[in-house]
């Protein structure tokens, strides 16, 4: 085992046995000689960071199709400088990514001709997959009638969605699936008729859930099993239930804050568990599920022989990846990769039974590519120029052993590369930072320092300047008084958010939404409230921390400085079964 430092924040970590056994797996093969990947010079978090930033999965603004010159929604701001197409258009035998093949020069660094590449070859607007009436989102597939949803599948009628499936007539999710009228759900599957619930499954008709199941009729529960009229974890009598549920009046928005901080202070006196992993063999991390033989994993599901993995689902042999699913195999440092593809290194987001790509951006159904940006249906092409086979591995083989000399082969592609600025980013919400810090900020990669983008200005999406304005605390308190009148007046002004005091709007569907499930208007905007949910997860990193109960060394999501009562897996299974 090998024990580094890590070259951006110091930090020490390890790199094994294994590690060093899947590395050499994984490192290709080209014109007969193994170009073996070294190990890596950033500690799991920093490389995670690395991913993140290159990751726009929330953030649209208006813009203009290049190609086109029409309107369009984008993930890109008016100041990028990048070449941007209308997705319809992007996938359309219109225009050919490899007009834009060049050769490789061997006397710039190779990082500074890739993003050369990048600002040439044109990029979707957004991805939208065979749906239908869903413009204002992005990565999404088979959705229908969705609003502000974000790397969700096979959503209907939902709105401000991320990272979620199989769900409908329901807002406010997060990494959820099969979830049906409900509002404000994290990491929850299986559930009817719910609203604030977090880790829970199975359950209908309850408010205010954590770590239950196949509960129903409940309110303000924890770890339950089984339940039916429960509140605060003690049973009534339906008529006692439905009284005091009627008494509590939750869907009066000051009434129902006082019950989040109700709950929240509920929380604090109840055992929680290390981490969630269930019907997992030989795992670490949080919320694994049907998983095998990973380490340093969180928020997966059928997972098997992976490391350093961040969320999704049916993927083999992953190391260092975030948003990877789909029957993926033999992927190293990437983000972003879907639809059956193997033996993807350092790219993102690649999809559609790829293979063998290395270094690549925004691929479909390619293989044995180096650096290129954009193709579609693709072989043998470096910096998006075909090649036969044999010159194709002469010349990728004369690249890396340059990258070699430049400190560039084994690294992903640095922040300061990424389309987009840090505050766009997914990074943002993981590992956040400030405006003065950023412009000061460096990222160290092999003597290299490199400043963090960041973006200053706002562009509301779908707000005129000249709309009329209204002060979120001037909402109504109680969504029956919603009159015919009321919601003209609402649809025609922009929200000022009570928190980040950004507008915001709502939408006839949406409130639509909130008065046939009785919810109280929302004050706070839509990313507010999604920053918040996120606030409520616990860090992706693993904790020494004693059991409260039999005082035994664990592992845990929760840091040893928490307020929270937190149990091993042996001592909560023992209190809740």
């Amino acid at each position: 085992m090998e024990t580094k430092a890590c070259k951006q924040c110091g930090t020490s970590y390890s790199f094994t046995e294994q590690d060093t056994e899947f590395y050499n797996k994984i490192s290709p093969t080209i014109n007969w000689v193994k170009q073996n990947i070294p190990s890596p010079s950033l500690c799991p978090d920093c490389r995670q960071q690395r991913r993140l930033s290159w990751i726009n999965q929330r953030k649209l603004y208006r813009g203009t199709c290049a190609f086109s010159n029409k309107p369009i929604l984008s993930i890109y701001s008016p100041e990028s400088g990048y070449k941007i197409y209308d997705y319809k258009v992007w996938w359309s035998d219109q225009w050919s990514p490899l007009d834009y093949g060049q050769n490789f020069d061997f006397s710039k660094p190779f990082f500074q001709q890739f993003e050369e590449l990048m600002k040439e070859v044109p990029y979707p607007n957004l991805s939208i997959i065979n749906s239908e009436n869903s413009e204002f989102n992005h990565n999404i597939a088979d959705c229908k009638n969705c609003y502000m949803c974000f790397g969700n599948n096979n959503l209907e009628n939902t709105y401000y969605a991320s990272e979620s499936m199989y769900s409908s007539n329901s807002s406010d999710i997060w990494w959820s699936g099969k979830i049906e009228n409900s509002y404000e759900m994290s990491s929850c599957a299986n559930m009817y008729k719910c609203y604030y619930c977090y880790n829970s499954d199975s359950c209908s008709d309850s408010i205010f859930l954590q770590n239950c199941s196949w509960c129903n009729n409940c309110i303000m529960c924890f770890g339950l099993q089984n339940a039916k009229y429960y509140i605060k974890n003690k049973q009534y009598s339906k008529e006692e239930f439905e009284k005091k549920k009627q008494e509590m009046n939750l869907w009066n928005y000051n009434n129902l804050q006082a019950y989040i901080t109700d709950f929240h202070n509920f929380l604090l006196t109840q055992a929680h568990k290390c981490t969630t992993i269930v019907n997992s063999e030989n795992c670490n991390g949080d919320y694994i599920f049907d998983s095998n033989n990973c380490e340093n994993s969180f928020n997966i599901v059928g997972v098997k022989n992976s490391k350093n993995l961040y969320e999704w689902w049916r993927v083999s042999n992953v190391q260092d990846a975030t948003f990877v699913y789909d029957d993926e195999w033999y992927i190293l440092e990437c983000t972003g990769v879907f639809g059956n593809s193997f033996h993807i290194l350092f790219s993102e987001y690649v999809f559609n039974s790829s293979s063998n790509l290395i270094y690549c951006s925004n691929m479909s159904n390619s293989k044995n590519c180096f650096w290129c940006v954009g193709l579609r249906d693709q072989e043998y092409c470096i910096l998006n120029k075909q090649y036969s086979k044999d010159d194709y591995e002469k010349i990728v083989s004369k690249i890396i052993d340059y990258m070699k000399t430049t400190w560039e082969w084994g690294e992903f592609l640095p922040i300061s590369t990424s389309r987009f600025a840090y505050n766009e980013t997914a990074a943002q919400e993981y590992y956040p930072l400030d405006w003065n810090w950023a412009n000061e900020a460096i990222n160290f990669i092999e003597n290299k320092w490199i400043k963090y983008k960041w973006l200053n200005k706002d562009y509301p999406v779908n707000i005129p300047p000249t709309m009329p304005t209204i002060n979120a605390n001037e909402l109504i308190v109680d969504i029956k008084d919603l009159s015919e009148e009321y919601e003209k007046q609402l649809l025609n002004s922009a929200i000022i958010c009570e928190a980040s005091k950004k507008p915001f709007r709502f939408t006839k569907s949406e409130l639509d939404f909130y008065k046939k499930l009785n919810i109280s208007l929302p004050r706070k905007s839509h990313d507010v409230r999604h920053m918040e949910r996120m606030k409520l997860r616990n860090p992706r990193k693993l904790y020494d921390r004693k059991c409260d109960k039999c005082e035994i060394d664990m592992k845990t999501t929760y840091a040893p400085d928490r307020e929270e009562i937190v149990y091993c897996k042996a001592c909560y299974e023992k209190k809740t079964y």
